[in-house]
């Protein structure tokens, strides 16, 4: 990401552990030291000697050695420690420059102008983000219900057009007339009933095919005088059941007109 790469930017600072780190004592334990050897320096400065004295004299140079040597000692820890400290400082600095850099720098200056921090800013950012990315999904799932419910439409469209179809053929069917109907004399009265519509199907054209022919051959016979209509003589004629017969009769009336009937 840019912002790590910002951050690699910034030089890394180590701090180095000490060389002598397990020997080299540290400063209080050597001030410490140093009091006690003042203080016997100090006792021994306090004897009264009468001569040469030169153990005494001797135990004040031990001491004042002592002293001196501690004292380096001292500075020395003093310096490491300083020098520790630095080390540390520069460090958290560094570190500090690295979080700095890793920082947008656009969102700080933003954050500046709208009077508010860095951290509040990156979290309304989030916040927009989160909404938009739902925003998004809840679009794409609106999109996905419309093409669903325009599909049904769309399915029950074609199946009611197909439906008004079967009836458009189903109402062309049934007012069909047969061709040649005479008309009834003088004294007919026209359309004597209402005929029940018969819904003819696809398989049923066979049989209204048949059921024509043999109608005319029924007319052709009645006009040429070889057949005085009747169901009897229909059934011998046509060599048929009476339910075959009373419909083809009323298939007759139906299209060259009704007439009295005696029904045997």
């Amino acid at each position: 990401h840019a912002a790590d790469q910002r951050a690699q930017s910034v030089p890394v600072v180590t701090v180095p552990l000490a060389v002598n780190a397990s020997t080299d004592r540290d400063l209080t334990t050597i001030t410490q030291e140093i009091t006690g050897v003042t203080v016997d320096l100090a006792r021994v400065d306090s004897r009264r000697c009468v001569g040469e004295c030169r153990g005494l004299r001797a135990r004040r140079a031990v001491l004042a050695a002592q002293l001196t040597a501690l004292d380096v000692e001292a500075n020395e820890a003093k310096r490491r420690e300083t020098e520790q400290d630095r080390l540390r400082a520069q460090a958290s600095r560094a570190e500090e420059s690295r979080e700095s850099h890793r920082a947008d720098p656009v969102t700080s200056v933003v954050a500046r102008w709208i009077g508010t921090t860095e951290a509040r800013l990156n979290l309304l950012l989030d916040f927009a983000c989160l909404v938009a990315l739902e925003g998004a999904a809840c679009f794409a799932w609106y999109l996905a219900g419309v093409a669903v419910v325009a599909t049904g439409r769309a399915a029950v469209a074609s199946d009611d057009s197909a439906t008004e179809g079967r009836e458009q053929m189903v109402a062309r069917v049934s007012d069909l007339k047969p061709e040649g109907r005479e008309e009834s004399t003088t004294g007919r009265v026209t359309g004597t009933a209402s005929h029940e519509s018969v819904v003819i199907e696809v398989d049923e054209s066979a049989t209204v095919s048949e059921d024509e022919r043999l109608v005319a051959q029924i007319h052709e016979a009645v006009v040429a005088g070889h057949l005085n209509r009747n169901l009897l003589s229909i059934r011998q004629f046509l060599r048929c059941g009476q339910s075959k017969a009373i419909r083809l009769n009323r298939f007759y009336v139906d299209r060259f007109g009704s007439a009295d009937l005696c029904h045997t």
